[in-house]
């Protein structure tokens, strides 16, 4: 919730109507801090190396990255339909 609501105070404008290569800026900052934030977890909370814990982690991002955009998309398209009645 901080990052969205930090994100959208410097992005401006009608989150509706943002282009997809914002949607991917937002999508890339938000999973790359949770990837530095979940790596060294993950080798810890497993027991083994870092880059390791790099290499399991990398599907988990591909995976939630893409439904971050798609969640994203479809929460300002909803938002903005029941803005508009």
């Amino acid at each position: 919730m901080v990052f969205n609501f930090l994100f959208d105070k410097v992005v401006t404008g009608e989150r509706l109507y943002r282009s997809l290569g914002t949607r991917l800026v937002h999508v890339g900052l938000f999973e790359g801090g949770l990837f530095l934030a979940a790596v060294p977890m993950i080798a810890y909370a497993l027991d083994v190396l870092l880059w390791m814990a790099f290499v399991m982690d990398i599907g988990v991002v591909a995976v939630i990255g893409v439904y971050t955009l798609l969640f994203n998309w479809g929460y300002d398209w909803v938002r903005y339909k029941i803005r508009a009645e």
